[in-house]
């Protein structure tokens, strides 16, 4: 995988499964290479924590990333306050040419959160657009229950197909006909945080997985 990454200028990894080696090899063998050619890299909703974006932090500090990498999006990552003071560290450093971070869904924390929105603020550095939406502690779950979360339906525009149950954690959905459904199954529905649903109270379905039993 990884000459193929070197000789891009597009890497989509998210969704990958990779680890904290992952970054490793990435930042050694990619972005501290004299042939990287990677202007945007893609490691969203990968569990690398922060040893790895440790590790990416290396490589963000490259000669050989000076004036190439632009966008780095680690949606997801399980990242905290550690993980973003490693960001901090790559981002004011002369070689960084990074424009656009993205750290949603992670747990940036207070400190974390104030200290790259000071660094998106410094007309000095180069960083311009940081995403830090829908964070928190719970964003650190392994895997997809990072994304689940308790919701309320808004009677006003959700179905009246959908009944919420088990403590707001999950949906039933009713076909046209409840009564043929009541003698058959039951669909059931897990709400995930990923986009647009509208909810109540701010909160907002974003995406959807299903299970029939």
């Amino acid at each position: 995988m990884l000459p193929v990454v070197k000789v891009s200028q597009t890497a989509l990894l998210s969704w990958c499964t990779l680890s904290e080696e992952s970054c490793r090899g990435l930042s050694y063998s990619v972005l501290s290479s004299p042939s990287n050619n990677l202007t945007e890299l893609n490691l969203s909703h990968n569990d690398l924590h922060d040893s790895g974006v440790e590790m990416l932090a290396v490589g963000l500090k490259s000669v050989h990333c000076k004036l190439k990498l632009e966008i780095l999006k680690l949606s997801g990552c399980q990242v905290t306050e550690k993980g973003c003071s490693f960001l901090a560290s790559a981002l004011k450093s002369k070689n960084s040419s990074l424009k656009h971070l993205d750290l949603s869904y992670n747990h940036p924390g207070d400190n974390g959160r104030r200290i790259l929105s000071e660094i998106a603020a410094d007309p000095d550095l180069k960083l311009k657009t940081l995403c830090l939406e829908h964070c928190g502690a719970h964003r650190l779950k392994p895997g997809l229950k990072k994304y689940g979360a308790d919701l309320k339906l808004d009677e006003n525009t959700a179905s009246k197909r959908l009944i919420l149950s088990e403590e707001n954690r999950k949906v039933t959905l009713l076909p046209p006909c409840a009564s043929t459904l009541l003698l058959t199954h039951q669909s059931h529905c897990t709400f995930l945080h990923l986009p647009r649903i509208p909810g109540t109270q701010g909160a907002r379905l974003q995406g959807v997985t299903m299970a029939l039993r």
